[in-house]
């Protein structure tokens, strides 16, 4: 197909642009100057923000339990949150377990506790095995 034959909004937008700056340089330049300047000043109004005010909003229940805990348990420590809807599953709680385990073997953790290890002390030093067991 012949470029003469496109349909007009399939030509391409080069030549014109190549025209339009060929012909008036200087108000091409002037132009640029102003867009760079406006985007320059506009690098001002760009901030950045770290910490779960980011991505949590504070009004749900999960921004406020997670302010709960943070109060609660202020330190230098990591809070890993399971939510699931039967966290007290023998399947959940392996999980935990094993997240758990993982963790405490990480370079300078201190220490880790969990569910997993209150209802291991109440059940003799093992997991439940059946949802009975754990629902209390």
């Amino acid at each position: 197909m012949n470029t003469s034959q496109r349909p007009e909004f399939l030509k391409s937008p080069f030549p014109p642009l190549a025209d339009v700056i060929i012909c008036h340089p200087r108000s091409v330049a002037v132009v640029s100057a102003i867009v760079l300047i406006i985007a320059l000043s506009g690098m001002g109004f760009v901030t950045m923000a770290t910490g779960s005010d980011t991505y949590l909003d504070k009004d749900t229940k999960r921004g406020m339990l997670l302010d709960y805990y943070s109060e609660t348990f202020q330190s230098e420590g990591i809070l890993v949150l399971v939510e699931a809807d039967g966290v007290l599953t023998p399947p959940v709680l392996v999980y935990i377990d094993r997240l758990e385990n993982d963790i405490a073997k990480e370079q300078n953790v201190n220490s880790v506790s969990g569910i997993t290890d209150l209802l291991k002390s109440v059940n003799g030093g093992v997991l439940p095995v059946s949802s009975a067991i754990s629902d209390w």
